[in-house]
């Protein structure tokens, strides 16, 4: 064996005669062609391009897949930071960048860093279940306390309820049922249960609300589509001129329907992305998701749908940037 070799894993082979890039193992005389690469999967059990050996010694078989782990996280470095692998992540979920702020998601990342490589997330059904169930149990203890204290003090949360609910009522009665496109409220859990008073009150609400639900939803479908598979991506861009889909704000409302807008501009250059040879020559278009999303984007009442979402909303999302605005004052421009 040459010297000077500093790699743990050229203590356990010997070379070929003649043959400077293939190895023998020293424990079972296997002959590993491409040198130590394979003698690390060899001995570590991965099984990745030769066989593992089954027999090696647990200190051998743990110093090996030490090397190889290493080794595989160095590669994933290089090709894509830590960071771009979060910021990847919020793009494909369509997550809300203020999510970013959040305590909670800080939180988990320290959590997920001590534990090191290795850990199994939550499925989804202990999400939806175990977890969630645990999460409810403790909420419904903490409801206990105020509800012993509502004992001594009285519960407003109903009379606040139905206050609400006449204030809301008697703007639609001022206003017309028939000359209102939505109605928009906070998103508390008081307001939604305005919500569905207005709707067990005014049927034609139900409908109003469905429609932009179902809208935003739909339009939801095809920009996660899109942009979870690099190879849409490129070819949307061919037809876009590289134009987004997405473009997120610090609220969940807003980005809703700044997407709705964006896909409405890229309505021609989407349709084009789908009927292109490429994509019906792609293996997207034989997948039921691939089928779903290209069914979406050519159906003509799928596009009324978001004309008619962005008439009412587009007018309010302007005031709401007045607003919210920090950069001059914005009593002159409401009235």
């Amino acid at each position: 064996m040459a010297s000077g070799r500093t790699n743990p894993a050229w203590k356990h082979c010997v070379y070929v005669d003649g043959k400077t890039r293939n190895l023998i193992c020293k424990y079972c005389e296997k002959v590993l062609i491409r040198g130590v690469y394979k003698l690390k999967h060899h001995l570590a059990g991965t099984s990745k391009d030769v066989g593992a050996y089954m027999s090696v010694l647990k200190e051998v078989k743990k110093s090996m897949l030490d090397i190889v782990v290493t080794l595989q996280q160095n590669l994933l470095r290089k090709s894509m930071s830590r960071e771009e692998k979060i910021a990847l992540f919020f793009y494909n979920n369509v997550i809300p960048f203020n999510v970013a702020n959040s305590e909670e998601f800080k939180r988990m990342l320290e959590l997920v860093g001590r534990h090191g490589p290795r850990l199994k997330p939550p499925s989804y059904h202990e999400l939806r279940v175990k977890y969630l169930k645990q999460r409810n149990e403790k909420t419904n203890l903490i409801m206990e306390e105020h509800k012993l204290f509502w004992k001594k003090t009285g519960y407003q949360g109903e009379i606040q309820l139905k206050k609400i609910f006449k204030m809301m009522d008697d703007i639609v009665e001022e206003v017309g049922e028939e000359n209102i496109i939505q109605v928009v409220i906070d998103n508390a859990a008081n307001y939604r249960a305005v919500g569905e008073l207005l709707i067990q009150k005014r049927k034609n609400f139900e409908k109003k609300i469905s429609l932009h639900h179902n809208t935003i939803a739909n339009c939801k479908k095809i920009t996660t589509y899109i942009y979870s598979r690099t190879g849409l991506i490129s070819l949307l861009h061919k037809y876009s001129q590289g134009k987004y889909l997405i473009r997120p704000t610090n609220t969940r409302f807003a980005t809703s329907y700044l997407t709705l807008g964006f896909l409405n501009e890229n309505k021609l250059s989407l349709i084009r992305t789908f009927t292109s040879s490429k994509w019906q020559s792609s293996q997207f278009v034989k997948t039921r998701d691939g089928r779903l999303v290209e069914n979406l984007i050519l159906d003509k009442g799928f596009s009324k749908n978001i004309l008619n979402c962005l008439r009412g909303v587009l007018p309010l999302i302007k005031v709401l940037r007045m607003v919210d605005s920090n950069e001059k004052p914005v009593m002159g421009f409401i009235n």
